[in-house]
């Protein structure tokens, strides 16, 4: 049985309403909503639904799912409207990561692994990556991702350690485009990769609800980038974004099916396995993408990001982001890049689907009993765009 809205947020919603209607008879007046979590959070947008159990906020055609438990209050305010890089626009920008750590109880060691960007990516040249404080190793992987590693040493209960990480990066979506059409090996896929990205556990293989989502959403379709298509859309207009175990990935491939929700790694595995199921060769990409602040130099992204490529032989890896394609499925099939920065791409081959070496782990050694919760961690990423000097 569906639980009535709380009274103070009913208020709160018919007054959007309102406002909703305001600004669609107006080019002039753009209001911010600002949903403030019970967590501290606070997330900018319009309101675009509202049901019982949650509500939908939108930014420049990326919605974010909040539920009302979620939820502490609402604000509104004026603000100048932000547009995003236009689709074939060359654009460069300063990337800095920050990541804090703060240990419960002393600890001899602690451990921070994580992978750095790769710089073999096309139409994408990052440059100038430094690390502060310098890592203690810089291991270069066979599958070409890069891993650092920072270690600390007798770590002081309440004491905090930092690590940012920052790199140049440019987005050239023609310069892309060049090198897939001229010949590049993008399009000359060797066997090996082949079977890699059509790879589908035997579990996931056999299972008769995926099989039965990929002949219902497939049906009648022949070419791969309209089967593509059509997983993409069916899990668009079906399922609702909910982040609450972070980049790591919450739950298996066929209970997020069943859910009909996850977090950015849950909903991209599934696209991945519905994609290889109906013989589409299609990886994983590891990395951030960022959402536009009032102020048009100035982006801002919570957390890492995983979405999907798909292969087609006469063009090559296009993106496909599964989940910010619920609520804007027409931009994120097939879209050039422009916010989201590829950092890795899954390449272990031992592992299927979902195998990328994600996000970053924390391992440490001390004298008393160590658990899950003893070192809090925290990041933020910040993108602004470089203005070159005049």
């Amino acid at each position: 049985m569906a639980r009535p809205i709380p009274a103070h947020l009913r208020v709160i919603f018919s007054i959007l309403f309102i406002h909703a209607a305001l600004v669609n008879l107006s080019v002039f007046n753009v209001f911010a909503d600002t949903v403030i979590l019970k967590s501290g959070k606070e997330y900018i947008g319009t309101i675009a639904d509202i049901t019982e159990k949650f509500i939908v906020l939108e930014r420049d055609g990326l919605t974010t799912t909040f539920y009302i438990d979620e939820i502490e209050r609402f604000q509104r305010a004026e603000i100048t409207q932000v547009s995003l890089p236009q689709a074939a626009q060359k654009i460069s920008y300063n990337v800095r990561k920050t990541f804090l750590f703060r240990s419960q109880i002393e600890l001899v060691t602690l451990q921070f692994i994580f992978p750095l960007s790769r710089i073999d990516i096309p139409g994408q040249t990052m440059v100038n990556i430094i690390a502060e404080p310098t890592a203690s190793a810089l291991i270069d992987r066979p599958d070409g991702n890069k891993v650092s590693i920072f270690h600390f040493s007798n770590v002081k209960p309440g004491e905090e350690r930092k690590i940012v990480i920052s790199y140049n990066v440019t987005i050239d979506p023609e310069k892309e485009k060049k090198d897939l059409l001229s010949g590049s090996s993008a399009l000359a896929l060797p066997e090996s990769q082949l079977k890699l990205y059509l790879s589908v556990e035997k579990s996931l293989r056999d299972r008769k609800d995926l099989n039965d989502v990929v002949q219902a959403a497939t049906k009648e379709k022949t070419l791969l980038k309209d089967k593509a298509r059509a997983i993409y859309d069916y899990i668009a207009d079906n399922f609702i974004y909910q982040n609450t175990k972070g980049l790591s990935g919450s739950q298996s491939v066929h209970m997020t099916l069943f859910n009909k929700t996850g977090n950015c790694v849950d909903l991209s595995r599934l696209f991945i396995t519905l994609a290889r199921l109906s013989d589409i060769p299609t990886r994983q990409v590891l990395g951030i993408v960022f959402q536009p602040q009032d102020d048009p130099r100035r982006y801002i992204a919570d957390s890492g990001h995983a979405w999907a490529e798909i292969y087609l032989p006469k063009e090559g890896w296009i993106a496909v982001d599964a989940t910010f394609g619920i609520g804007a499925k027409e931009k994120f099939f097939d879209f050039p890049y422009q916010i989201h920065i590829r950092e890795s791409y899954e390449e272990n081959i031992s592992q299927g689907p979902g195998s990328l070496y994600r996000g970053s782990s924390v391992e440490a050694s001390s004298m008393s009993q160590f658990s899950a919760g003893s070192v809090e961690q925290r990041a933020s990423y910040e993108m602004e765009l470089a203005i070159p000097d005049p």
